[in-house]
């Protein structure tokens, strides 16, 4: 038997590092059905395997998972009857997301330009991205109607990103720390992670919009999924608007 500075040690400590990256956020409004029970799991499985090779970063994770967006997108537009590529591409995009991360906090090595670096890049393919399921839309339906639905959610997700980091920041300056990662001190119980998670479904996130886009890809039919970025984006772009602005609120009423 290993000690506790031996293998059986060291191996005990990693899985017990591992195990806490699995954790969904602490916010239950920020949970995701498809991260909580497909892209989280399988992205700690990932980084398992290759949290040992140095030369591979969290930012060349993040630049893959853009990469995978991008020609996912591509397809979309170019070559749709590609459809299970597409939704494999989209599905590698969903882990490596969260793997960047991952990676990162177990390694201690996040970092300001890392953060910005996820944020801008989500930003530009959540843009691409709405605007191929737009396209093919509009190629289904022969109607621009479509395109601008689609094109109007991606602005929603834009816009979702914009107040939350402007309140983050906001909240910054009152001396009000934000923690670097949003991750809970512990799992939540099971019936509430299941059942919380399956609630989600009712108000669908960024990994479960991409999931939907790999769906689509593999029906071959995206009009419906332009009508959904549309309705999901701008209730969720609402919902933000509202919450950060009420947190901002709060901490005004705090500093009187």
């Amino acid at each position: 038997m290993g000690d506790k500075d031996g293998p059986s040690g060291h191996h005990s400590d990693k899985f017990a590092r591992l195990r806490g990256l699995v954790r969904p956020p602490p916010s239950w409004l920020d949970w995701e059905f498809s991260m909580n029970f497909l892209g989280r799991p399988t992205s700690v499985v990932l980084v398992a395997l290759i949290e040992r090779f140095w030369f591979i970063t969290p930012n060349h994770i993040t630049l893959a998972a853009f990469l995978c967006l991008l020609v996912a997108s591509g397809l979309m537009i170019h070559d749709p009857t590609q459809s299970w590529t597409i939704a494999a591409l989209l599905f590698a995009r969903m882990v490596l997301d969260d793997s960047d991360g991952m990676l990162a906090r177990f390694r201690g090595q996040t970092s300001r330009f890392g953060s910005y670096l996820d944020k801008v890049t989500d930003a530009i393919g959540f843009l691409v991205l709405g605007t191929a399921v737009g396209l093919r839309a509009y190629y289904e339906s022969h109607s621009v109607v479509p395109l601008i639905a689609s094109e109007a959610g991606a602005f929603f997700v834009l816009l979702m990103g914009y107040v939350k980091h402007v309140a983050q920041l906001e909240e910054t300056l009152v001396k009000r720390p934000v923690p670097a990662a949003h991750v809970a001190d512990r799992f939540p119980p099971w019936p509430k992670f299941v059942f919380g998670t399956i609630a989600h479904l009712a108000i669908p996130m960024e990994s479960d919009l991409v999931m939907a886009a790999a769906v689509a890809a593999v029906i071959g039919r995206y009009e419906w999924l332009a009508w959904t970025y549309l309705v999901v984006n701008g209730i969720g772009a609402l919902i933000q608007v509202f919450r950060r602005g009420k947190a901002i609120a709060t901490i005004e009423v705090s500093r009187q």
